[in-house]
C-alpha cells in the first residue's frame, strides 16, 4: 500500500476548508489505486520553512500532493523547495508563461511580469499537467522513490486533472514501486519520445559519457550534435506493465547522474533562449565584449525576442579595436595576453560601466593559437563587485567548434547566475582581487 501526504498553502481558514473538502476529493479520486492518504499539512513561512515541511512530507510518504493557491510567491517557493529536496535546478517554463498570459487575458487581468515569472518557475525535470483556467501550473516530478504533484487548490481544476494525467502517473508509479499491486493498468500511449539538451561543460564530452547508453533497446537513445551542443533523443515503448513515461523517467535519472551539470534543459530548446528568458525574467541587462570570436556570442543573442530588454544601445563591443574603446591598457594586454583573466575581467567590467547595465560578460579568444595544438579562451562575467572566470583550452579542434563551445560556456554562466539570483553564485572572486583600484577608476570613465 502506497502512502500519500497532502499539504496546502494559505491561512488557517483556507486550510480548514481544504481539509474538509479537497482531501475527500483526492481520497475519492485515488480510491482505486491502493494509495492511502495518511495525513494533511500546511506550508507557512519562507523558503527554509517550505524546504523543511516538504522534506518531512517526502520522508513520510511515497506520494506527495501539494495544493497551491493563486499566490505567485508561494508557488515559486514550492518549486524551489522541491528542486532543492531532489537536487535539481529550477527553470522558467515558456509553456507555463504562455498559458498564464492566456489565462490573464481570458480573465481581463493585467498580471505583472514578476508574477508571470514566479508562476512559470518549475523544477527542471517537472512534467506539466493539463490545466489552463488557473494561474497555478500543475506539474508532476518523479524520483526513484517519490512522486510529487503540485496542483491548484480549486476543486474543479483538481477534479479535471485527476480524471487524466494524475491518476495515470499514480498507477504507473505504484506498478513500478509496489509489484504486489500490479492489478491496475493505465491506458497511456505505447510509445513516448522525450528530448533533453546538454553541452560539453564537464571534463569529458557528452558524446563520451553517452557512449555506453547508445545501444539501449528501451528507451533507445540517440543524439544530434552541433558545436558542443547536444540534443539527446529518448524513445520509449511500454514494457509489460511499465509505461513508457516511467521508462523515460528512470532513464532521465540515470542520465542526470552521468551527465550532471552538462544538462541544461529537459526540453528541446537552445541554451541562449533559456539564458535570455532568465535574464529577462529578473530584469537583468547585459553588456558584451568579444575579441577573436567574430561576434558569435552577441550575434546569437540579437535574434532573441527579449533582446531590446536585455541589451541597451551601445552595450555590444566586438573586435580587437574594441580593446581601445573599452580603455583596456596596452600594458595589461602585453603583460597577461588577450586571454588573461585580468584582461577579460577588465573588458567585462568596462563594457558594463559604459553601457550602464547590470552585468558585463567578456569572451576573448587568441586566434593565432589555432595554428598550434591548443586553443585558448577566457570568459569573464561580472556584476561590478564579483567576477566569475572560465579558462578554456582545447587540443586539436576546429576554430568553429571551439568558438561555439566558448559561446555555450558564456550562456551557461548567465544561466547559473540567474539560477542563483538573490544569492552569490559559487566560484565568485572579488573584482578588487583581480584589478587594482586605479584601473577600476579608469575603466569607469
Amino acid at each position: 500500500m502506497m502512502r500519500a501526504v497532502i499539504v496546502t498553502t494559505g491561512d488557517s481558514n483556507a486550510y480548514s476548508n481544504f481539509i474538509n473538502t479537497d482531501i475527500d476529493l483526492i481520497k475519492e479520486s485515488i480510491a482505486t489505486t491502493n494509495v492511502e492518504v495518511i495525513r494533511g499539512g500546511e506550508l507557512k513561512g519562507d523558503l527554509q520553512s517550505y524546504m523543511s515541511e516538504i522534506g518531512n512530507a517526502i520522508f513520510d510518504c511515497d506520494i506527495l500532493f501539494i495544493l497551491s493557491n493563486d499566490n505567485p510567491k508561494s508557488y515559486s517557493l514550492i518549486s524551489q523547495a522541491i528542486a532543492n529536496g531532489l537536487s535539481m535546478s529550477v527553470i522558467k517554463s515558456q509553456k507555463s508563461s504562455d498559458t498564464i498570459s492566456e489565462c490573464a487575458f481570458n480573465r481581463n487581468e493585467n498580471l505583472p511580469l514578476d508574477h508571470i515569472a514566479d508562476f512559470s518557475t518549475i523544477p527542471e525535470a517537472a512534467i506539466l499537467l493539463p490545466s489552463n483556467t488557473s494561474y497555478v501550473q500543475s506539474y508532476a516530478v518523479t524520483s526513484q522513490k517519490q512522486l510529487i504533484f503540485v496542483l491548484p487548490i480549486c476543486p474543479s481544476e483538481i477534479s479535471k486533472i485527476f480524471k487524466g494525467s494524475v491518476t495515470e502517473y499514480i498507477i504507473s508509479f505504484c506498478q513500478r514501486n509496489d509489484p504486489a499491486e500490479q492489478n491496475i493498468y493505465s491506458d497511456m500511449s505505447m510509445k513516448v519520445k522525450h528530448v533533453i539538451k546538454a553541452a560539453d561543460f564537464g571534463k569529458k564530452s557528452v558524446g563520451e559519457l553517452l557512449q555506453p547508453y547508445l545501444n539501449n533497446n528501451n528507451p533507445t537513445i540517440s543524439c544530434v550534435y552541433k558545436q558542443g551542443d547536444y540534443a539527446i533523443i529518448l524513445n520509449a515503448r511500454r514494457e509489460g506493465n511499465i509505461s513508457p513515461d516511467i521508462i523515460i523517467q528512470n532513464c532521465l535519472e540515470q542520465l542526470r547522474d552521468i551527465l550532471g551539470e552538462c544538462i541544461y534543459c529537459y526540453s528541446d530548446r537552445f541554451l541562449w533562449d533559456i539564458a535570455c528568458e532568465m535574464l529577462y525574467s529578473h530584469e537583468i541587462t547585459l553588456a558584451v565584449a568579444e575579441t577573436g570570436t567574430k561576434g558569435i556570442f552577441s550575434d546569437t543573442l540579437s535574434f532573441h525576442e527579449y533582446i531590446d530588454k536585455i541589451f541597451k544601445d551601445g552595450s555590444v563591443f566586438k573586435g580587437q579595436e574594441r580593446l581601445t574603446s573599452l580603455n583596456i591598457p596596452v600594458w595589461l594586454v602585453d603583460k597577461h595576453g588577450v586571454t588573461g583573466k585580468s584582461v577579460a575581467t577588465a573588458m567585462a567590467y568596462s563594457a558594463m560601466q559604459k553601457a550602464h547595465t547590470s552585468l558585463g560578460i567578456a569572451i576573448t579568444v587568441k586566434n593565432d593559437e589555432f595554428n598550434n595544438d591548443t586553443s585558448i579562451c577566457t570568459i569573464a562575467l561580472t556584476d561590478g563587485e564579483n567576477v566569475w572566470c572560465k579558462h578554456l583550452t582545447s587540443e586539436n579542434t576546429s576554430e568553429e567548434h571551439f568558438k561555439g563551445t566558448a559561446m555555450l560556456y558564456g550562456y551557461n554562466m548567465l544561466r547559473l547566475y540567474c539560477e542563483s539570483y538573490g544569492n552569490t553564485m559559487g566560484g565568485a572572486e572579488p573584482i578588487k582581487d583581480i584589478l587594482k583600484n586605479s584601473l577600476l577608476k579608469k575603466l569607469k570613465k
